[in-house]
């Protein structure tokens, strides 16, 4: 797929899929509002507590939620964003991103020391990868096969998950990476 306009990385702004209007979270109300090219900001839809990151996987975008252990699901429609329900996910889910092709989500769980993989037709969450040192940021290589996770407890750790690998061991994701 490919598309360079697919966001790969954790994000508090994210595109709408016809690419006409931008979703942006709003921490301290609570809510994602919409922008379009028309006007500063048109909608803005209620979430729940601390919503931090978002993600969009086709037509639905996806919205961590700090303050309530959730990943927030929004639909998009021609009048905008409609609630379409949340996934339950570890304690202060923070970083999220999509994979290009829609089927899946990834969460940083920053006080669960973990990341969740979430497959966007069913909801449920899939894997559970062990990561240490409260990871709170996500970048999904082009590939798909392999996801980058940032730590900022203590000293800034880059750790690194092969997606391919059936189930998480149990020592999770592997780390510190060495970066060039």
């Amino acid at each position: 797929l490919n598309n360079p306009l697919h966001a790969t990385g954790s994000n508090t702004l994210v595109a709408s899929s016809g690419h006409d209007a931008a979703y942006a979270v709003n921490t301290d109300a609570g809510s994602v509002t919409r922008i379009t090219q028309n006007s500063s900001a048109d909608a803005e839809i209620p979430v729940g507590l601390e919503p931090t990151r978002i993600a969009r996987a086709g037509s639905e975008v996806y919205v961590t939620l700090r303050g309530v252990r959730r990943v927030a699901v929004l639909v998009e429609s021609p009048a905008g964003l409609v609630e379409d329900g949340s996934i339950d996910v570890g304690a202060e889910p923070y970083g999220i991103v999509a994979s290009e092709d829609g089927t899946r989500v990834y969460v940083a769980n920053s006080m669960s020391d973990s990341v969740s993989e979430i497959d966007t037709e069913s909801r449920d969450v899939l894997r559970t990868w062990s990561v240490s040192h409260e990871p709170r940021y996500l970048a999904l290589h082009p590939s798909n096969e392999v996801l980058y996770v940032g730590a900022g407890r203590g000293e800034a750790r880059l750790s690194k998950i092969d997606l391919t690998v059936e189930s998480p061991d149990e020592e999770g994701a592997t780390g510190p990476v060495a970066l060039p």
